[in-house]
């Protein structure tokens, strides 16, 4: 069985500003992104790229720009993409599949939203029995009118440790 990398809804929307803010510090969050991946490469790790998809009208309408994967990512060319249309990136049919054909059981997750996307997928992870590492500092938000984006990340963190994750840092991968 073999582990893979699941970097999820680095688009446009979360990075450009165009639409709604920029998530917190996203040069850092991009910088720690791409390190987790070219990390995950280097240990010969399938890196796969989560695309959030919503209805026409919607902010991350399908092939608007909010929609397309943030050019700042470095994504290799034959690195598979899936898209969904739920929070929680194993609804994905595509992934799914992918994972099961694979016989990968260990899944290590990067993106965003802290909050919500991230979020689902650790749950629904979780829920199938997968293992999962969280990249304590590879994953982002905005935070909210109640909470900051630094301590919602915190938040998030220590949500996915009791929920039976396992949390790691940029450093740590990179070591």
């Amino acid at each position: 069985m073999s582990g893979a990398l699941v970097v999820i809804d680095v688009q446009n929307l979360m990075f450009s500003g165009k639409t709604v803010p920029t998530v917190h510090e996203p040069e850092t969050l991009i910088e720690n992104i791409n390190s987790v991946i070219a990390s995950a490469r280097a240990k010969d790790q399938d890196v796969i790229f989560i695309q959030q998809s919503g209805p026409e009208g919607d902010f991350l309408e399908r092939g608007s720009e909010a929609w397309e994967l943030w050019s700042g990512l470095d994504k290799a060319e034959k690195e598979p993409v899936f898209e969904k249309t739920e929070g929680d990136s194993l609804t994905s049919v595509g992934l799914s599949s992918y994972l099961q054909e694979n016989g990968i059981r260990d899944l290590t997750l990067i993106g965003c939203a802290s909050e919500h996307c991230v979020t689902a997928t650790v749950k629904g992870a979780l829920a199938r029995g997968y293992n999962v590492t969280v990249v304590a500092d590879a994953h982002g938000t905005w935070g909210s009118e109640d909470t900051p984006p630094t301590q919602m990340v915190a938040q998030q963190n220590a949500l996915f440790e009791t929920s039976g994750a396992t949390l790691t840092s940029t450093a740590a991968l990179a070591a």
